[in-house]
């Protein structure tokens, strides 16, 4: 993310993600979001209990996949979860 005002951040294009179909590669580009909102949700959560907007199996999918791209690009195989 560059930095700057949070609600017009947006994010590099030098880091955006790249996807191989084997022939090609493909630029994947962020699409633009509202930052502001997890945060103020996080602050929620934590102050008065709200019901967090991400829920905790979601973030766990998320981070299984994450954990198998590093996996993948560290052995250059398929890694299935």
């Amino acid at each position: 993310m560059l930095a700057g005002d949070i609600n017009a951040s947006m994010e590099d294009p030098k880091t955006y993600g790249k996807f191989n179909d084997g022939k090609h590669d493909h630029k994947i580009h962020t699409i633009p979001g509202r930052w502001r909102s997890y945060y103020e949700n996080i602050a929620d959560v934590l102050i008065n209990g709200a019901e967090p907007l991400v829920k905790l199996p979601e973030l766990r999918r998320q981070i299984s996949i994450i954990d198998a791209c590093f996996k993948s690009a560290a052995s250059g195989e398929v890694i299935n979860f």
